[in-house]
């Protein structure tokens, strides 16, 4: 869900207290993150995980991880991801950029997203009605390891993501995916994500979606 260039460097690869500090552009607040000490249990298997900004120490970790996703995409003839993207300078570019997260567990990260607060090119233009004309996060270059799928993790990674929006007063989240990502169509169901219409993403059709957050009380 994701303008790269290229890079020849290659590697082998929370209900938490957030602290926030505001800087402003001209156009949306970036927020800088800082994780306290305080993690929380995953419910299903009692792990002990926590949401974090992603250092470039991470970036091993990540890259693996994102290679077991392509591989996995291969295997089933999805077009998600390929050779081409993402790459390193996909993923260190979102670790410069401030919008890289992990979810880590015991010390393990365990999962991997972008998580944007600026506006995506892309959703400007749309064959379909985007929910609402607010503010919005979005999320791209979702990815689980191997050892944690289908243990709700991704489902996780974006519950964190709502948290972290509302944080910073925004309360719309968007996501794009490909017409034959039916495990990340199936997490956005989960979410409660609705189908907005179709964008082009680096020239390719993508099924749009957005989701109003509620804010907890």
């Amino acid at each position: 869900m994701q303008q790269d260039n290229g890079d020849s460097r290659e590697v082998n690869i929370t209900d938490i207290a957030i602290f926030i500090i505001y800087t402003k552009d001209s156009t949306r607040r970036r927020p800088n993150i800082y994780t306290s000490n305080n993690r929380h249990k995953h419910k299903q298997f009692n792990a002990i995980m926590e949401f974090r900004k992603a250092t470039e120490n991470d970036f091993p970790s990540i890259w693996e991880i994102i290679l077991q996703a392509k591989q996995q995409m291969q295997a089933e003839n999805r077009s998600q991801w390929n050779e081409n993207y993402p790459i390193p300078a996909t993923i260190y570019g979102d670790i410069e950029k401030g919008i890289g997260y992990v979810l880590e567990n015991e010390g393990q990260v365990i999962a991997y997203s972008a998580i944007s607060f600026d506006e995506d090119p892309a959703y400007k233009s749309i064959s379909g009605k985007w929910l609402t004309e607010s503010p919005y996060i979005v999320i791209h270059r979702i990815a689980v390891s191997d050892t944690m799928k289908n243990k709700g993790i991704a489902t996780k990674m974006l519950h964190e993501a709502e948290q972290l929006a509302v944080s910073n007063g925004i309360f719309s989240m968007r996501a794009d995916t490909k017409y034959d990502n039916n495990q990340m169509l199936k997490v956005f169901q989960k979410l409660g994500m609705q189908y907005c219409g179709e964008v082009l993403m680096r020239g390719e059709p993508r099924k749009a979606f957005e989701k109003i957050i509620a804010p907890q009380r």
